[in-house]
């Protein structure tokens, strides 16, 4: 009989058009959450056909990269 809070998950960075989203998350073993909210909004982007590119960056480098994968795509008219 208790009520359940609704699951929210707000990606760190986004584009306004929905196009990519970058997740940024280092080690932090407190957010033991974090694996079930992104596999639920995985899970919702599947399942409306989103045309979004993922990334989940766990250090600068791999949002640089990140960063210049979504220009490449962005100069190729991929999104």
């Amino acid at each position: 009989g208790k009520a359940g809070l609704p699951i929210k998950y707000t990606p760190d960075f986004m584009a306004t058009d929905g196009s990519w989203v970058i997740e940024t998350k280092g080690y932090l073993p407190s957010h033991h959450d974090f694996t079930m909210r992104w596999k639920l909004f995985l899970r919702h982007l599947v399942g409306n056909q989103a045309k979004t590119i993922v990334f989940l960056a766990k250090n600068s480098g791999q949002v640089d990269k990140a960063i210049q994968e979504i220009l490449q795509s962005i100069k190729n008219g991929d999104i």
